[in-house]
């Protein structure tokens, strides 16, 4: 037995594995507090169901028109060069169609910013009426059908910034249905109390700060009693700020390859009203289009403008020069042009062809610079479609314009300092000297053709010296007339066309579903909450008592013990509520069967000197001496039980009886352990029988000033080796361990060390001091004793003491019988 119980502490690691029957019986000790909780989370996890109003998803998906938004290779080639990098147009959109600007647009047609909502009971459905006015504690939105308004203006005098960005109203109509009580009214989140209490007549006017309200009844006919509602309104912007964070914006993916993206973007909004969902939505895709669509001809509208003011000073050009031809025929005769020049005339007609569109060319390439000129540090359009020969310039104005489009519209839903509008910039930049570059280019090119086709002409004018000065004279004017008037029917023609490209452009997004969804909430998913809330309810009186176990200080269980100390544990003894002698007379206690089997582990033990000891004072070493002295003698032992805590006796007081145990026992100071320790009495003289037993005790005495000296003498050992070759047992009663000396002094004389610990009282940290001690060889044969165990534990699991044994005697071991 010895053996077995000093290789006890051998198996801490295997004690430390997770056992699953242990877990279910854990758990099953606490299935009256598990499920009180379950019902009681369950319980709230209802209420709090039926006060969160449910939540609905709508979808809308658009698809974006991209057609023209293809970057040239040209511009391609100038952004690489000069640093310049390209930006996704699909995220543009994103970021616009979520903007804060564009989502104001959005609230300002639909007033959403203003809300109505109405005090309800959150359950029962109002099939208790009389219930209204009492249990109305849930908030009910109304949307289309609210019965009252909040109407709302401001003074255009007052500053902006003194303005009040959002105002809450909780009234109660009275009893009369004209008037209503103003419950509280905040301002900016702050309540104002001057108004509380206050009555008012519907529409009747209060004025705050600047602004004026009034509550407007739109839905006449009684309120029931106690009714309360609540109105709000917050500043647009601000509305629309805090609703774009909330409206989800995504690209659709390829089916065909899951690298690539679509045009199509997915709009996604939850409400507790479906209905307002979707008619912000829908609202939002055709605010978004009629700006997109307003930029989108931007281009065209400027062409326009240009156009028909360059018509207007060719026109009045052009007929000057009608007025000149005219008045020059009629002021002078004019001869027939005779063969030689008509030869010459035709000869020169083609170069003159030529020469008149490298002049026209130049003309509408200045008109371009001079536009450029005007427009020169901002971002925009350039006149394009009004004539210019060269195709590679076209497409690179083409696609200036349109990158200035999609400027204004980033800068209208954003600011100039947006990565997005500094991106375009630079492209923008890039584009403008690839324009310029262009420009420079091809007026080189006209110039030196228009010297080639000027010294044809000069060469021709000489052949001409023949013609008349009349004749020549009109042929300038014709010249003139030739030059201006291609022009002219050219402007009017890109005029027509501009025109039709503005009034045939498609719309800029395209609408694919309208907002729709399910009429099933999509939060708060009532079977996952319910699910969540019984675990919750399941594991919180578990972990309550895991965390009292894993935070606690003191020695609450075996378990503490055994993970701590490598020592063997002999016994755990049963709580005694008085803390005195027991009676092991036929009685069967959880306490007397807990020593009953502590004497049984102790006759296995080698040697019969036994020291108890403990870590501090109090954690019962002396009741676990005398008790176990007393239960050896039941089975005919002859036992002594000596007291050694010198400095704190717990046996004397001062008329020199014993303390608590062993009571109207007499004996002398003068024949005690101290007496024997200074030489004044003999061994056989301090013990003192315990009278109608086997049990002789040893008094301390007089308390001495020098206990630890006293212990070193070899008076000590004579004493321990007088009663081990006497008694059968010597149980010595020591002083605490760890605080003094006096126990390591005495633990060399003994065979074995019974150390008492206590639940409730041992603090852990002692635990690994006492380890300390075993791990240094300085404990003799340490057994570990577990004193003041519970029996009736409120978690529903004790230490199996109230259980009975059947023998075939005709009793069974409990306390009541």
């Amino acid at each position: 037995m010895d053996n077995n119980l000093n290789n006890y502490g051998n198996t801490n690691s295997e004690e430390n594995s997770f056992d699953f029957r242990e877990a279910l019986d854990f758990v099953w000790r606490l299935k009256w507090w598990i499920l009180f909780s379950i019902i009681i989370v369950l319980g709230i996890t209802f209420v709090g169901l039926k006060m969160t109003s449910p939540v609905y998803s709508r979808t809308a998906s658009v698809m974006i028109d991209n057609t023209g938004r293809s970057t040239s290779t040209q511009l391609d080639l100038l952004s690489e060069l000069t640093g310049g990098a390209g930006s996704s147009n699909i995220d543009n959109e994103i970021f616009i169609l979520t903007s804060p600007s564009m989502v104001n647009e959005m609230v300002a047609e639909l007033d959403v910013n203003y809300r109505c909502f109405e005090y309800v009971i959150p359950m029962f459905y109002g099939r208790f009426p009389s219930l209204r006015g009492t249990l109305n504690v849930k908030l009910k939105e109304f949307y289309l059908d609210a019965p009252l308004k909040l109407n709302l203006s401001f003074d255009p005098l007052y500053p902006q910034e003194y303005l009040p960005k959002s105002i809450s109203i909780k009234l109660m109509p009275d009893r009369t249905d004209s008037t209503y009580t103003i419950r509280t009214l905040a301002v900016n989140g702050s309540k104002i109390k001057s108004f509380q209490g206050s009555t008012y007549k519907f529409s009747e006017p209060i004025t705050y700060n600047g602004a004026t309200f009034s509550v407007e009844r739109i839905q006449h006919g009684k309120f029931y009693r106690g009714a309360k509602f609540l109105l709000t309104w917050t500043n647009t912007y601000n509305y629309a700020k805090s609703l774009s964070t909330h409206i989800s914006a995504t690209n659709l993916p390829s089916t065909i390859s899951r690298n690539t993206r679509t045009d199509i973007i997915q709009l996604t909004y939850q409400d507790v009203l479906p209905a307002r969902a979707e008619d912000m939505i829908n609202t939002l895709i055709n605010k978004y289009n009629e700006t997109s669509n307003l930029y989108k001809t931007q281009s065209s509208q400027k062409a326009i403008e240009f156009i028909e003011h360059r018509l207007d000073s060719i026109s009045q050009i052009l007929n000057q020069v009608e007025r000149d031809y005219s008045s020059y025929q009629s002021m002078n005769t004019l001869v027939d042009i005779n063969a030689q020049s008509q030869l010459t005339i035709t000869a020169d007609v083609e170069t003159q062809n030529q020469l008149t569109e490298i002049r026209l060319q130049q003309n509408i390439l200045d008109m371009v610079v001079e536009e450029m000129e005007k427009t020169k540090g901002t971002y925009e359009v350039i006149p394009s479609n009004i004539g210019i020969a060269d195709n590679s310039l076209n497409s690179v104005i083409a696609n200036y314009n349109s990158m200035v489009a999609e400027r204004h519209r980033l800068v209208a839903s954003s600011s100039e300092s947006n990565p997005r509008v500094q991106s375009l910039n630079k492209q923008l930049d890039n584009s403008r000297q690839s324009i310029e570059l262009s420009i420079d280019n091809l007026q080189k090119a006209y110039q030196i053709r228009e010297r080639e086709l000027s010294k044809v002409l000069q060469t021709s004018k000489q052949e001409m010296s023949s013609i008349p000065q009349q004749q020549l004279n009109l042929r300038k004017i014709s010249r003139r007339q030739e030059i201006i008037e291609p022009l002219y029917n050219l402007l009017q023609e890109k005029l027509e066309e501009a025109q039709m490209v503005l009034y045939s452009n498609p719309d800029y997004v395209r609408i694919i579903e309208p907002a729709y969804g399910s009429s099933k909430p999509v939060s708060p998913n009532k079977r996952n909450i319910y699910l969540v809330a019984f675990l919750l309810g399941f594991c919180i009186p578990p972990l309550i008592v895991l965390a009292k176990k894993y935070l606690k200080n003191t020695v609450q269980e075996k378990d503490d013990v055994t993970k701590n100390v490598t020592a063997p544990v002999l016994a755990t003894i049963a709580q005694n509520e008085d803390g005195s002698l027991l009676d092991f007379n036929n009685k069967f206690d959880p306490s007397t069967e807990s020593f009953r089997i502590l004497r049984s582990n102790l006759l296995y033990l080698k040697g019969n000197v036994i020291q108890v000891t403990s870590s501090v004072p109090g954690e019962g070493k002396s009741f676990i001496s005398a008790n176990l002295a007393l239960s050896l003698t039941h089975i005919n032992k002859r036992v002594a039980l000596v007291a050694f805590d010198l400095r704190k006796p717990s046996w004397n007081n001062n008329n020199g009886t014993s303390k608590i145990f062993f009571e109207n026992i007499e004996f002398n100071k003068k024949k005690s352990v101290v007496a024997f320790l200074i030489g004044q009495a003999e061994a056989a003289e301090i013990m003192v029988n315990y009278p109608g037993t086997t049990l002789d005790i040893a008094m301390v005495g007089s308390i001495p000033p020098n206990p630890t000296e006293l212990l070193t003498s070899e008076r000590l050992g004579e004493l321990v080796e007088f009663l081990r070759n006497r008694y059968d047992y010597v149980i010595i009663d020591s002083a605490p361990y760890l605080p003094v000396a006096d126990s390591t002094i005495i633990n060399k004389y003994v065979d074995s060390t019974l150390y008492v610990v206590r639940f409730d009282y041992t603090k852990i940290r002692l635990l690994k001091d006492v380890q300390n001690l075993i791990n240094t060889n300085q404990i003799n044969k340490p057994y570990i004793v577990i004193h003041g165990a519970n029996t009736h534990s409120k978690y529903g699991y004790g230490y199996g003491y109230g259980y009975g044994y059947g023998y075939g005697y005709g009793y069974g071991y409990g306390p009541n019988q």
